[in-house]
């Protein structure tokens, strides 16, 4: 959720809650609602990014990047291999209308924020696919495939993309819970799938 949305919908609740509608679930419920919501601010989020070899990338992520967030990526290193991390600032990248780019939010079944930007050709001089981590205030790196991401409260999380029969899976989980699920369609047949 946005700020001005939560700030929106605040108000409307404190408009219900002065009117005849005071009811203790409802306050409850809002109290709950807008606790997660500003727990959820600052969070790290996560995505895949897609590096063509020649300069451009193609980011995947399940909520619009805010002004001020690092992008950590992995890019290739010998033999494919995925290395951490690139870095580039959010204001590098520009929203994309996403038709040509098939990706999906496999959580909420709704289309994924899809934007594009300009590397360094160094950073890629081949097509590699690889996992993203973003937030502010982040340390990045990597280990055995793995991009893991620590926030300065010193919370970790860590994520890796695999592959499915036509495309490359991100999934992020709490626990048990999946709290991010994204594909990235690659358009042709993978022949040793990694995704379990």
């Amino acid at each position: 959720m946005l700020w001005g949305q939560a700030t929106a919908f605040t108000s409307l609740c404190r408009i219900h809650l002065t009117g005849q509608m005071m009811d203790i679930k409802f306050v409850l419920s809002i109290s709950l609602f807008m606790t997660a919501a500003c727990a959820s601010a600052g969070e790290v989020q996560h995505g895949i990014i897609k590096l063509d070899g020649e300069g451009h990338a193609v980011l995947v992520v399940a909520e619009p990047l805010a002004s001020g967030e690092s992008v950590y990526f992995q890019y290739p290193g010998a033999s494919q291999r995925a290395l951490c991390c690139k870095q580039l600032m959010a204001r590098a990248f520009t929203r994309a209308d996403g038709t040509d780019t098939l990706a999906s939010n496999e959580i909420t079944g709704h289309p994924p924020v899809v934007y594009s930007a300009a590397v360094p050709k160094p950073w890629a001089q081949m097509p590699f696919v690889g996992a993203v981590t973003i937030g502010r205030g982040l340390q990045a790196k990597g280990s055995h495939g793995w991009l893991l991401a620590k926030t300065r409260q010193g919370r970790s999380r860590r994520v890796q993309t695999c592959t499915s029969q036509e495309g490359v899976h991100l999934i992020d989980k709490k626990g048990d819970a999946e709290v991010t699920h994204l594909y990235l369609g690659l358009g042709y047949d993978i022949d040793h799938p990694s995704c379990k």
